[in-house]
């Protein structure tokens, strides 16, 4: 049975919320709809892309393994001259000897607008 209001829980909500604002994130960035996709590492439990159109470009990597993952990769030049700011936090990444070096949690994404 579906539920609406008060009979959803506090989990539902906030997986809901989560749903909405990645929808309202892919509805702003036509990268995500129409831009081009580049796979910069692919394996059993990540993959990461950049996806650009005109002057947008987003960053995303996808780690579906139950431990944590560290990536040191080349700065993608797709990126270059521009900063990366994580969607959810707001933590911003800089190119730093021409490498993009992050840690993703087990089971998650990190999605990042180039600035």
């Amino acid at each position: 049975d579906m539920r609406f209001g008060s009979q959803v829980t506090r989990s539902e909500r906030a997986v809901l919320e989560n749903f909405e604002r990645l929808t309202a994130f892919r509805r702003a960035h036509p990268a995500l709809k129409y831009g081009s996709w580049r796979t910069l590492v692919r394996d059993d439990d990540c993959l990461a892309y950049v996806r650009a159109y005109l002057d947008d470009r987003v960053f995303i990597v996808l780690n579906r393994a139950t431990t944590l993952r560290a990536l040191a990769i080349d700065w993608p030049a797709e990126l270059r001259g521009r900063q990366l700011m994580e969607i959810r936090s707001g933590a911003m990444i800089q190119e730093k000897d021409n490498e993009l070096s992050i840690t993703i949690p087990p089971r998650s994404a990190f999605i990042a607008l180039a600035r």
